[in-house]
């Protein structure tokens, strides 16, 4: 059944896909979203509603967002209690329907409202919940971009290295037993960078690591006590 609110409030469903939008902008569908839409089906995608309800939901019990039930007849505005938002049919669908009378909730609900549970629509207050979107967008946009600046952000200097590192050994420029600077010092000038003997040393020891082979394995000095 369809649920009219006056201006200024959303439903529970209005609510959810506002959020839905706020929380997601920007990231492209999952798969198996994307395959129904282009087959010409109008999908939403249930794990990020489901993502986005229970946001809604966090937000109410931590006094962020105001829910309220609204009556058509006679038609009547109230705060829900926290008791009855803790319903676990209604926080599932956002709807008084599936109470049923014998249950506390419902006659709670009844003498507040004066009408059938089954009349009342679960509403939210538009401008409170566009505050929420506005700080979930800001959320998201920071997430957006420290994924982005860690995408576009230069390779680190030993991966940047490592082929010339193994083109020095198999050339028979350096060998396991010569001291690490020297690599270092070899590197440097064939790269014109300006790499540290700790750096060339990590490197090589995660390509000992990788390969098991000898040729890899730098030399240590052995301190005496």
């Amino acid at each position: 059944m369809t649920r009219l609110v006056p201006p200024g409030f959303l439903t529970f469903r209005e609510a959810v896909s506002k959020l839905e939008d706020a929380m997601f902008a920007g990231i492209p569908d999952r798969e198996e979203v994307k395959k129904y839409r282009e087959g010409g089906y109008s999908v939403a995608d249930g794990a990020s509603s489901r993502k986005a309800a229970d946001e809604l939901w966090n937000a109410v019990d931590q006094g962020r967002l105001g829910a309220v039930g609204i009556a058509r007849q006679p038609f009547r505005i109230n705060k829900l209690p926290a008791s009855i938002l803790q319903v676990p049919a209604l926080r599932q669908t956002g709807d008084f329907t599936y109470l049923r009378p014998g249950n506390v909730a419902f006659e709670e609900v009844a003498r507040a409202f004066g009408c059938r549970p089954a009349t009342i629509s679960l509403a939210f207050r538009d401008k409170e919940l566009g505050k929420l979107c506005t700080m979930l967008r800001g959320t998201q946009r920071r997430k957006m971009r420290s994924s982005t600046a860690r995408k576009v952000g230069r390779p680190s200097l030993g991966s940047s290295v490592r082929p010339s590192i193994i083109e020095l050994i198999e050339s028979k420029k350096w060998a396991s037993p010569q001291p690490i600077k020297q690599l270092t010092s070899l590197l440097n000038r064939k790269l014109g960078l300006d790499v540290s003997a700790d750096t060339v040393a990590r490197e090589l020891d995660k390509l000992h690591d990788e390969a098991g082979e000898r040729r890899f394995a730098r030399h240590r000095r052995i301190r005496k006590r």
